[in-house]
């Protein structure tokens, strides 16, 4: 990496927020962008995350790997920007999850060293010893009204409110139902809604100070024998699974969760309801011990099936939903009846090299992207040649969110005297080991104690 690309890079010429794209550009004019037929090879083979800025350009982090950014209507292979090259990046190589807040800044979380912030001209790093609850990152959100940034870890929710610089936990204390969320997502009325790794779907809203949360789960058992932990047809109300991955608001106002089980979805009026893969009967057959019909009638179109229960990435679109899965590429849904519009594992233009969809990131312009597990990025539609946005110029880069203070120690002293001289003390959890060798699940994790 040549030292001249990096200063350019930096905030006044190419600053990568607020939609800004020269140094020459006026507040608020419209600027047509040129999206490439061909996308430079993406540096990342093993994606986890992507994201579309405001100016256009795009974002790549993955596993094993470092982050990088794409200008808009970059073509050239080289042309991707390696973040690790800007002061106090942050100490690992794996990367779970980014976006893009309201100030510009780029929040990114990590696997196991909190999450790293970028203003466009150094990176500040916070982690478990600063403001969050656990050092591994599973999601990130933005609230579309507030601009609060919500921050899914190993210990639970923090969220932070660029309004007053104040930081909020939340854990099964304040109402949640597990403190391992693996989603999160605001909806365009500022509710938050939050997926949990085992434990269904809760909400809340900033009005109640995320103090009163509402839950729905899928039932743990659907038989008397207590054998059949998933339900037995292929559709149906309800949530099809409390094993989630993802959580996104639709384009018509719907909450979309993607589980272990299927793809569910609320309502007009506000209930759920999920579809299943067409491993479900595999599924059900192999349950010792349930009373499983054999009747191979299926009850639904087979256009209504998804290709496989496991559901690891969606991305809602004026065309329709795209689903990502775990071991069969991607689909495309219509919002209305939920039937499948186009199946990308057998368009042989859009042939996916890699099963493993990890997530989905859309242009204004129709193009559509698939980040995969082992072939980087994968073009799953081809949109308009260009698309316009708003630009703006800023003059500095914006601030890095504040740390909480700490309390002194005489403070400290007068607050706990009587634990401080008591023989009995409370454990002090200090900081966490999330280097799973070899457990992609995410399911397990070890923490130190003082």
């Amino acid at each position: 990496m040549k030292l001249s690309v990096v200063k350019r890079f930096l905030c006044g010429i190419f600053f990568p927020f607020l939609g800004m794209i020269s140094p020459s550009s006026l507040l608020g004019v419209p600027t047509t962008v040129s999206v490439p037929d061909i996308f430079p090879v993406c540096p990342i083979s093993y994606v986890t995350g992507t994201m579309l800025a405001t100016d256009g350009s795009l974002w790549v982090i993955g596993e094993n790997a470092s982050i990088y950014r794409l200008d808009a209507g970059s073509r050239e292979n080289d042309s991707w920007l390696d973040l690790r090259y800007f002061k106090n990046f942050p100490n690992t190589s794996d990367f779970r999850c980014i976006v893009q807040d309201k100030q510009g800044r780029i929040w990114v979380g990590t696997d196991h060293s909190g999450v790293a912030v970028f203003n466009g001209e150094e990176w500040k790093t916070y982690t478990q010893e600063t403001v969050l609850l656990g050092d591994r990152v599973y999601a990130l959100a933005v609230s579309p009204l507030s601009g609060e940034i919500a921050i899914a870890s190993s210990g639970g929710v923090s969220i932070y409110n660029p309004k007053d610089e104040s930081w909020k936990d939340l854990t099964r204390a304040d109402g949640l139902v597990s403190d391992q969320v693996s989603s999160l997502c605001f909806d365009k009325k500022g509710m938050l809604w939050v997926a949990y790794h085992c434990g269904g779907v809760s909400y809340s809203s900033s009005q109640n100070r995320y103090l009163k949360w509402k839950t729905i789960q899928s039932k743990w058992y659907w038989d008397e024998k207590q054998n059949i932990r998933q339900p037995e047809t292929p559709s149906g109300e309800g949530l099809p699974s409390n094993l989630c991955n993802v959580i996104m608001e639709g384009h018509n106002g719907s909450i979309l969760l993607a589980t272990c089980g299927g793809l569910a979805w609320t309502s007009k009026t506000g209930n759920w309801q999920y579809m299943r893969g067409t491993d479900y009967n595999f599924k059900n057959e192999g349950v010792f011990g349930a009373k499983i019909s054999r009747n191979k009638k299926r009850v639904v179109k087979n256009d209504y099936f998804l290709k496989e229960d496991y559901v690891s990435a969606l991305q809602s679109t004026e065309k329709g939903i795209f689903v990502g899965f775990r071991s069969y590429g991607a689909i495309l849904l219509d919002h209305k009846t939920h039937s499948v519009i186009k199946d990308y594992g057998k368009d042989k233009r859009n042939s996916l090299s890699s099963q493993f969809v990890t997530t989905i990131v859309a242009y204004p312009n129709g193009t559509v992207l698939a980040g995969t597990y082992g072939k980087g990025l994968v073009m799953l539609e081809r949109g308009k040649k260009e698309w316009t946005f708003d630009k703006h110029e800023i003059d500095q880069c914006p601030p890095f969110p504040k740390e909480p203070s700490v309390l002194s120690v005489e403070n400290l002293t007068a607050l706990g005297e009587n634990k401080l001289h008591s023989d009995k003390r409370d454990v002090f959890f200090w900081k966490e080991d999330w280097n799973t060798k070899g457990d992609w699940c995410e399911r397990y994790g070890r923490d130190y104690a003082l």
